[in-house]
């Protein structure tokens, strides 16, 4: 799976991901401090889905289109919503999901939790589908 860690994930679990074979950037590595709607762009133009722990990217991904461009998050966007468990539960949990082929993530905004995993679809939202 083609991923963008953003700032906010540690580079711990962009280790872990990469060992499990899922092909990794890192905001935290490549461009600390880089303004959401510039990851945005860069989860459009390399085709990666955003893993991250910032709301912000809620906000951003149903935003007019005017706002940001409404295709950005055509491989989807995963929030993680892991804050108090032990991080190597965070790393097992988010792991388990990505790789469980249970989910599609591909045109939808997902939210692990450590008790459930909601989506909702971006469809709507994607130029190319609108």
């Amino acid at each position: 799976m083609r991923i963008l860690a953003d700032e906010n994930i540690p580079l711990q679990l962009v280790q872990h991901l990469r060992a499990a074979g899922h092909d990794v950037r890192s905001i935290r590595e490549e461009v600390r401090g880089e303004a959401d709607l510039n990851i945005a762009m860069l989860c459009s133009s390399d085709n990666r889905l955003l893993l991250t722990y910032d709301k912000d990217f809620g906000e951003l991904v149903f935003a007019p289109p005017e706002t940001a461009p409404a295709d950005w998050a055509k491989a989807g966007v995963v929030l993680l919503r892991l804050k108090g468990m032990p991080y190597e539960d965070r790393s097992s949990r988010v792991l388990h999901v990505l790789n469980s082929g249970g989910f599609t993530f591909d045109g939808f905004f997902t939210v692990i939790e450590s008790d459930r995993i909601r989506q909702r679809s971006l469809r709507p939202h994607l130029t190319d589908e609108s």
